[in-house]
């Protein structure tokens, strides 16, 4: 399995997290050779396999027919993905410009005097 079966603590990723930032961060040991994990069947599996064999594939008369067919459905059902991308673009631009303008017209929050934590 590539990833832990249960997540991680927030110490623990704050370890790790630390040691990239300090320059050190935890090594990785590699795998060992798949014939150590499995013993001495990997081993004979290796010597006594014979390297695989070509297979003919025999391809049906509309093959070609089949996937030319699907690519002309694909492209009749994504010809409108360039119209709706295109709508979303304008509509995120007026969100942002009304936003914009909302910030514009928002009061200044006033300055906050300086504090110095000390401790």
């Amino acid at each position: 399995m590539p990833f832990p079966a249960q997540s991680m603590s927030p110490a623990g990723v704050g370890w790790i997290v630390d040691a990239h930032r300090t320059g050190q961060p935890p090594r990785h040991d590699p795998r060992p050779p798949r014939s150590l994990l499995l013993g001495d069947r990997a081993l004979e599996a290796d010597m006594t396999g014979s390297p695989p064999q070509p297979v003919a594939a025999a391809l049906d008369s509309d093959y070609y027919r089949i996937g030319i067919d699907a690519r002309r459905r694909a492209h009749t059902d994504l010809a409108d993905v360039s119209d709706i991308t295109d709508d979303l673009e304008h509509r995120i631009e007026n969100l942002l410009q009304r936003t914009l303008e909302l910030l514009d017209g928002a009061p200044k929050p006033e300055a906050q005097p300086h504090i110095e934590w000390v401790g």
